[in-house]
């Protein structure tokens, strides 16, 4: 009779093997860092529908490796400096300078990719409208009411 922590399979010869797979699930279930991996990515125009203003910038598939560091080390340089929100905001503005000097990006990508962006959110407005017909309508129409105003504000980037 088998032990309930115990798997027994038949191997193609017919013969039998017993694991006991409670000696092979690791005792300590944390998780440990040892090294942080230093990569610099390139930047590209992004698409991400959650930009509310102006244009998102997103990271390229490609990078450069530059270096690793034990994470004891980066933690102690880095001391109890841990930036906000708001310290890692970036303006619609700031955004734009940025794909157009470091990206190269053109007025017009920078432009389709806000309509891009534009049009997931809409998208996104029909469809809670459409999934969640039970929810006060009143609510969801000024929710919905105030997300397009916003989308049809107008910016001139250039």
């Amino acid at each position: 009779m088998l032990d309930s922590n115990q798997i027994t399979s038949v191997g193609e010869n017919d013969t039998s093997t017993t694991t006991t797979w409670r000696n092979q699930v690791p005792q300590d279930k944390g998780v440990k860092f040892a090294n942080v991996h230093i990569r610099n990515y390139k930047q590209m125009v992004g698409d991400h529908p959650d930009c509310t203003y102006g244009p998102p910038i997103s990271f390229d598939w490609d990078y450069e490796e530059m270096g690793t560091i034990p994470i004891d080390d980066y933690e102690a340089s880095r001391g109890n400096y841990r930036p906000t929100a708001r310290i890692l905001h970036m303006s619609e503005l700031r955004r734009a300078a940025i794909l157009k000097q470091t990206v190269g990006a053109t007025d017009r990508e920078i432009q389709d990719a806000i309509y891009s962006v534009k049009q997931i959110q809409r998208q996104r407005l029909e469809t809670l409208s459409r999934d969640f017909p039970l929810e006060d309508k009143r609510t969801l129409g000024q929710k919905i009411k105030i997300a397009l105003s916003r989308l049809k504000k107008p910016v001139n980037y250039f």
